[in-house]
């Protein structure tokens, strides 16, 4: 995720992608505003460059004389999850996504999508120069760690916990 000014919710319609060794987190339908002044949500947006796209192909129609194989269907978009979180009664911290896991496991080279709950559980922290939100369903637990430098707001951190099974057994995973 890009860096965005503080006091400004950062949109992202597009679907974005992060990528560590051993996982890709995909995000959809991004918004979010990390470290919110006197609890009150910004309506200023900073939006993703992928959602600036300028210029449309023109639409080709293509007739095809053969069949031609067909491609699986894509994984399933994740639900939308409405997270936040509070210093006492005042939001210091908003986010609204889906979020989709793609993991391959080593033990058996296959990887799995997995859609992070849109009811998961939200907790954290807010700080002056930094936020944490955690997000916990019965399977998985993601912390992600925002901080603030030049007054813009970003993403520093992601960690995963995720029980899975693979080959009848549960397996326990940590990612950084």
């Amino acid at each position: 995720m890009e860096a965005a000014p503080l006091n400004t919710v950062y949109t992202c319609r597009s679907a974005k992608a992060i990528a560590s060794k051993e996982v890709i987190m995909v995000f959809y339908d991004v918004g979010l505003q990390a470290l919110v002044e006197n609890g009150t949500i910004s309506k200023n947006e900073s939006i993703c460059k992928a959602d600036m796209s300028t210029t449309m192909s023109p639409l080709t129609t293509w007739t095809a004389s053969t069949m031609t194989p067909t491609k699986p269907p894509p994984p399933p978009i994740p639900s939308v999850g409405n997270y936040t979180l509070k210093n006492g009664s005042e939001t210091c911290l908003l986010a609204n996504m889906g979020l989709q896991l793609n993991l391959t496991y080593v033990e058996d080279n296959q990887t799995r999508l997995i859609n992070i709950d849109s009811n998961s559980t939200a907790s954290g922290y807010c700080g002056d120069q930094d936020a944490t939100l955690v997000l916990e369903d019965m399977k998985t637990t993601i912390i992600f760690h925002f901080i603030v430098e030049q007054s813009k707001f970003f993403l520093k951190e992601v960690k995963a916990n995720i029980s899975l099974v693979v080959n009848g057994s549960s397996k326990y995973c940590r990612l950084q």
